[in-house]
């Protein structure tokens, strides 16, 4: 490692934490540490320090491990947690790790911490590659669908084998008169009038032998049975290991009425010399423009090509997918230098190097839960530079499910939270986080300080995700439930206050301030909730 490795350690005993630093300086780890004992120093140094890694005792007389897990999980998401405590059983070492912990190491066998600090770390940088991969596919999926929508020929793409096409481009659909989904249903012959289909198929089995071919003078029929003529330039390509064939499709009509009309006007010359001069000057001047065009034209698709380009990499945005087997459909380019061809490797053998599969798979929930996960990364290897990671399951054209990562900067975005985070440091209640995507909830945590306002845990809150509107006073209920809505509709509202009854029946009086957070597209993505008893200044009142 070229910088010291940061390490937060939660433990009430010093002995045990100056045991532990021991163990690491004897490994030749190159290291800082701090060492806390409450919750509030250890929320302060979440921030404060930024570690890289948390070693946490699992019970502690003011606070506890678990507890602490799920702060780390809330303010510095992605660093890896290990509890190093006194004794476990398999049972809470089990729950542990369900909620999210890397690993466990008893105080006893302190050998095995520098091992499970190695992996949680292999695994957190193996984690901020595999996203990078996301941004390249994404990157090349869109300039190819975006220069093959803009190409002012017509293009289709065939399979070698079968003659099945398979993808098409505006252009082409203009010339068929038929929507994408309709030409992929269509084999290549079904392209050409129906007594030349035999010649057409012949040519297209040349291309296949040959690697190329070019047919002048070709008649397509669209879907009301009209024919254009056209010029077709086909080529072999490779993709993915699959042979394929690339028609590009130029309409040649206008220039086959031109060619008519200086036939004509050969037979005629001699009589009509002047007037067909006249109209070749004019066919010439039309078709001089119409080149001029199609520079401008190319010029345009070169100028987008270098902003598409240039966009993109400003953004530093990816893309990878991984399929319901864990085959990796696509990985960034830059990530095979580091790992070689993915070819014939699942994920979890190509990225972690194991041969089973990864109990915190993100790709396994994704496909389980049928919806979008978004979660917030540091990229390590860029500076810890923050990004937020879409994980979008879907079906391709065949029915088959895959996840797609996006991942986008928010390095400004987590500006802003820090300067926020240096005001909620001084709330003493409690604060509730609504993660939202789309303009709907994904997600809702809790701090510790719930307790003293509504007299219900975190837990409480997790298991019932109604306990939030149904503690709150019957009469009052409506006007809350509408300020919540208003919050998801992206507008800004104002401090509500109103009643609720706690766990133990008594009434009290709260104030609820949202604080908004953005991405870096104006998007609304959570919102926290400070929650504040003003009961004893209601009763004043």
């Amino acid at each position: 490692m070229t910088e010291q490795l940061r390490i937060l350690i939660l433990e009430d005993s010093k002995t045990d934490a100056e045991l532990t630093e021991r163990e690491l300086s004897k490994s030749g780890l190159d290291f800082i540490s701090r060492r806390v004992e409450n919750r509030d120093d250890f929320l302060r140094e979440l921030q404060d320090f930024s570690p890289d890694i948390i070693l946490a005792d699992y019970i502690l007389p003011q606070f506890n491990g678990i507890a602490a897990l799920l702060l780390a999980q809330t303010y510095s998401p992605g660093t890896p947690f290990i509890f190093v405590t006194g004794s476990m059983n398999e049972e809470t070492a089990v729950d542990c790790m369900k909620s999210g912990a890397d690993d466990y190491v008893i105080k006893e066998h302190l050998i095995r911490l520098i091992p499970a600090i190695h992996t949680a770390l292999e695994k957190r940088r193996e984690k901020v590659e595999r996203i990078i991969a996301e941004r390249d596919l994404r990157e090349s999926e869109s300039r190819y669908r975006m220069l093959m929508d803009l190409a002012n020929d017509a293009i289709i793409v065939a399979k070698a084998d079968s003659g099945e096409i398979i993808d098409a481009n505006k252009k082409a659909q203009e010339l068929l008169g038929k929507t994408l989904e309709e030409i992929k249903n269509m084999h290549q012959i079904d392209l050409f009038p129906s007594g030349n289909r035999r010649r057409y198929k012949q040519l297209f089995d040349e291309c296949v032998e040959r690697g190329k071919a070019f047919f002048r003078d070709v008649y397509v029929v669209n879907s009301s049975g009209q024919q254009s003529l056209v010029d077709i330039s086909a080529n072999m390509i490779d993709i993915g290991g699959k042979r394929l064939v690339q028609g590009i499709f130029r309409d040649v009509s206008t220039r086959k009425q031109i060619e008519d009309s200086l036939h004509k006007a050969r037979e005629s010359l001699e009589v009509r010399v002047q007037k067909r001069t006249s109209e070749l000057a004019m066919a010439n001047v039309a078709l001089q423009d119409e080149i001029l065009e199609r520079r401008k034209a190319e010029s345009e698709i070169s100028s987008l090509e270098k902003q598409i380009e240039f966009i993109l990499g400003a953004t530093k945005t990816g893309l990878d997918i991984i399929d319901a087997d864990y085959n990796i459909r696509y990985i960034d380019p830059e990530w095979k230098k580091v790992y070689g061809d993915p070819a014939g490797k699942k994920c979890y053998e190509y990225f972690m190097g194991r041969n089973f599969k990864c109990q915190e798979c993100g790709v396994r929930k994704a496909l389980e839960i049928k919806k979008t996960v978004v979660t917030e990364e540091r990229l390590e290897k860029e500076g810890n530079r923050p990004v937020q990671v879409t994980s979008i399951p879907y079906q391709d054209e065949k029915g088959d499910w895959l996840v797609a990562e996006i991942t986008v900067d928010i390095t400004e975005l987590k500006k802003s939270e820090e300067r926020y985070q240096s005001i909620i440091s001084v709330i003493t209640d409690y604060i509730y986080t609504v993660t939202i995507y789309r303009g709907e909830v994904v997600n809702v945590t809790h701090d510790q300080g719930c307790v003293a306002v509504t007299g219900y845990t975190s837990e409480e809150f997790e298991a019932d995700p109604y306990l939030w509107i149904n503690m709150v006073l019957e009469e009052d209920r409506p006007k809350v439930q509408a300020w919540a809505e208003r919050i998801l509709r992206g507008q800004k509202v104002k401090a509500l206050e109103h009643r609720i009854i706690r766990k133990d029946g008594s009434l009290r009086w709260i104030r609820n301030i949202p604080v908004y957070k953005y991405n870096y597209l104006g998007e609304l993505v959570s919102y926290d909730g400070v929650v504040k008893d003003i009961t004893d200044t209601k009763t004043a009142e």
